[in-house]
């Protein structure tokens, strides 16, 4: 199978669309910090106004406003971020069939299911991001597409790109924890034959790899947990509680969610 060697103008467009600055010694991305800061700010306004709305309705009214005007607010942000997603899906499948191609008569391995996992999750989340510029467009009336249908099938899409990446950073996950104790045992036999030199350098390649693991470990558990914080709004979006409950999810419990998501990829994105 022939892939073209031309200029991807969607990926130019996208690393223009996603250029970074320099803060001190930290490279900050414009776009995702501010969404995402913005996020803890919706969410967490969201959650002091549920907390406050029997309190002090007033202040509480002042809180669901910040709410509606941040969500409004990361919305701009994200216009034109599906193109974002468009490069990663591509990049994706490409990859995909090409391993398929070479190994066609082969049974599906470990990379093979990890890549569809990916590409169900990309795929999600570039359906959620087309709907949710649409939603923009529509809310300020220069679309006429049903808002609350479009919010709703946000959710849908948002759920599918989520359960994909849980899937995937579940078995990213498994797989360091198993190369880190794969790692560990063959250092432990390697100490009872090697000493001298050979040992001291062994020990600090070792030291280095399971530094390396342990960083990626931990990665893959924030993005589980940044992904089931984000599961909990996404299902909300996507009326499943409506369905299961008869009535949506407290809203203190979505603005908590939501805000520990957002913190989460704000440690991730300032670290």
């Amino acid at each position: 199978m022939a892939f073209s060697n031309e200029r991807d103008e969607v990926a130019h467009l996208v690393k223009f669309w996603s250029s970074t600055v320099k803060i001190k010694k930290y490279l900050f991305f414009i776009t995702e910090g501010r969404d995402k800061s913005t996020k803890c700010l919706q969410y967490g306004s969201r959650t002091l106004a549920s907390f406050l709305v029997t309190r002090n309705p007033k202040v509480a009214a002042k809180f669901a406003a910040l709410t509606g005007t941040a969500s409004d607010g990361r919305k701009i942000f994200r216009l034109g971020k599906f193109l974002n997603e468009y490069v990663k899906v591509k990049a994706i499948l490409i990859a995909f069939l090409r391993s398929r191609c070479k190994s066609a008569k082969l049974p599906w391995d470990e990379c093979h299911k990890t890549q569809l996992l990916q590409l169900i999750s990309r795929f999600g989340f570039l359906c959620y991001w087309v709907l949710d510029n649409l939603l923009l467009l529509s809310k300020i009336k220069f679309l006429g597409f049903d808002t609350k249908k479009l919010a709703k099938l946000c959710g849908v899409f948002w759920l599918i790109g989520l359960l994909g990446s849980l899937a995937t950073e579940a078995r990213t996950l498994r797989r360091v924890q198993d190369d880190e104790q794969n790692h560990l045992d063959t250092l432990e036999r390697d100490d009872t034959r090697e000493h001298g030199a050979n040992l001291e350098i062994r020990a600090k390649e070792a030291a280095r790899t399971l530094r390396e693991l342990q960083q990626e470990k931990r990665a893959a558990s924030l993005n589980l947990i940044k992904n089931a914080a984000d599961l909990v709004v996404a299902s909300n979006l996507a009326h499943l509680p409506h369905k299961i409950f008869g009535h949506p999810l407290p809203e203190g419990t979505v603005g908590t969610a939501g805000f520990i998501s957002g913190a989460i990829s704000c440690y991730q994105l300032y670290d």
